[in-house]
């Protein structure tokens, strides 16, 4: 799963991924845990809790059902030589997680990652993007919390979704200035297959082409591009896209570097999970 915790217990015991999907945790301790810790800034309340479990039709016993969760958390951090109660305390009636400082959380991990790599890519670090990209991509490749329901839980799944996208157009961009074509390519695939209408991802695919001198190939993937945008968004490619298959038209290996970049108009800003024509979409 994309959501793992790791707590060094005694005896180097680590509290994560497997352990929370474990049968002893029940339905409920994941969202609740994964909840806490996204939230462990400030205390949550009982009536929070219940919102990622149920919305807004909590049962009846729905009070004793999330304590009973909390209990089972505090239990396996015991089981894993923890201090419970100092790491899941019950503060203003409801509970906070405290973490210690060499906690680990894979998810927000991945996404320093993500924007360490763009970072280094505006640095010109293409060798050290495309291991944090790597880094990224293979824990947000992962769903979160699979088959677990709820508002939260499902949009903080699309969110990692998204995080998946965004690191992989970033290893196909460190890729590229790497000279690593097959490894651009793998990746700017791999982002269309997740999302077939990921102008973005085509740019990029487009890109890796025809930086390996692969012209036939890259004019393919623009027309890949415009026919996806037609028949699933009803748009044609932006402006960008055109310029980028404009310069294709003559001699490949004369598209300047500027035209391998993924387009400034399709980059979500760091820290962020947008990228592409959501836009449509959503319209």
């Amino acid at each position: 799963m994309a959501f793992e915790l790791k707590l060094a217990g005694k005896a180097g015991m680590e509290v994560d991924g497997a352990a929370m999907s474990s049968p002893a945790l029940g339905r409920l301790g994941p969202p609740v845990l994964a909840f806490l810790v996204a939230e462990r800034h400030r205390p949550v309340t009982r009536d929070e809790l219940a919102e990622v479990l149920w919305g807004d039709a909590p049962p009846r016993s729905w009070d004793q059902m999330v304590r009973g969760a909390i209990s089972t958390l505090r239990r396996m951090f015991r089981d894993g030589g923890l201090d419970a109660t100092d790491l899941l305390r019950t503060e203003l009636g409801g509970y906070q997680l405290h973490l210690p400082e060499d906690a680990v959380v894979d998810v927000e991990a991945a996404l320093a990652n993500v924007v360490r790599a763009e970072a280094l890519l505006a640095a010109g670090d293409a060798a050290a993007a495309l291991d944090a990209a790597s880094r990224a991509v293979a824990v947000a490749s992962r769903q979160f919390l699979p088959g677990v329901g709820g508002v939260w839980v499902e949009r903080r799944q699309a969110e990692t979704r998204e995080l998946h996208l965004r690191a992989l157009e970033d290893v196909a961009r460190a890729a590229t200035a790497c000279s690593q074509w097959a490894d651009a390519v793998a990746a700017a695939e791999n982002a269309i297959t997740l999302e077939s209408y990921r102008e973005s991802a085509y740019c990029l695919l487009v890109a890796a082409h025809a930086a390996s001198g692969n012209r036939a190939e890259a004019l393919r993937a623009y027309e890949r591009c415009r026919r996806a945008l037609s028949e699933e968004l009803g748009v044609g490619p932006s402006a960008s896209t055109e310029a980028l298959y404009q310069s294709l038209l003559g001699d490949a290996s004369s598209v300047d570097e500027s035209a391998l970049s993924l387009p400034e108009t399709l980059v979500g800003a760091p820290g962020t999970v947008l990228a592409g024509r959501h836009a449509e979409v959503a319209g």
